[in-house]
């Protein structure tokens, strides 16, 4: 506000045309509480028109804000990477944990890296961001290129003869050492992220 509510020479509300009180230009909690009473009491009709239009006005204005938004976040969700995360068909529960949570950590990364949060502000904000960036690479860099080394590292079918004698963990060996390591990574981030997850906002 741009008035005070008392001059300083009668300690008497400021008034503009003679009649029409001006709001202070700061109170505490308390002082705002003892200021509406005071011009409640002093101009009753005034102080009656004016909150009630301004009550109105900023409910009516917050309503249309709100619609906007509804309307906007149809055509335009928020967090579409996150939800692309979550396909079409059917899939278990077990497989989404990962995937979710992984694009939680991927969109989080952008956009900590476009905040204004200074991340080397506290040894905890460095942990943190330390963390997030290694868990971000695991997800993007890091991981599919353990799958793809999982892929090749299948025998190929039809089994060839000279591989037919060969026992299941020569086989398949290489495969379960990396699909263990995938797993394992990914529970320890899923793990550590729940700790972690006070940091998550900008």
């Amino acid at each position: 506000m741009s008035n005070r509510l008392y001059s300083k020479k009668d300690n008497e509300p400021t008034l503009k045309f003679g009649f029409w009180y001006q709001y202070p230009e700061a109170r505490s909690l308390d002082g705002w509480d003892e200021w509406h009473q005071e011009i409640a009491k002093k101009y009753p009709i005034q102080y009656f028109v004016r909150e009630t239009c301004s009550s109105f006005r900023y409910g009516f204005n917050r309503k249309i804000s709100d619609v906007k938004y509804f309307i906007k976040a149809i055509f335009k969700p928020c967090h579409a990477d996150i939800r692309k995360a979550i396909p079409r068909q059917w899939t278990d529960v077990c497989s989404l944990i990962v995937d979710v949570n992984a694009a939680l950590i991927i969109s989080f990364k952008k956009e900590a890296e476009q905040s204004y949060v200074d991340w080397s502000g506290t040894e905890k904000h460095q942990q943190f961001k330390a963390w997030l960036d290694a868990a971000a690479k695991w997800f993007t860099q890091d991981k599919p290129k353990l799958e793809k080394a999982m892929e090749e590292a299948y025998p190929p079918y039809p089994l060839p003869a000279d591989m037919k004698h060969l026992k299941y963990n020569e086989l398949y060996g290489r495969v379960n050492e990396i699909a263990k390591t995938i797993e394992d990574t990914d529970s320890k981030i899923l793990k550590e992220m729940i700790d972690y997850r006070e940091y998550m906002w900008t």
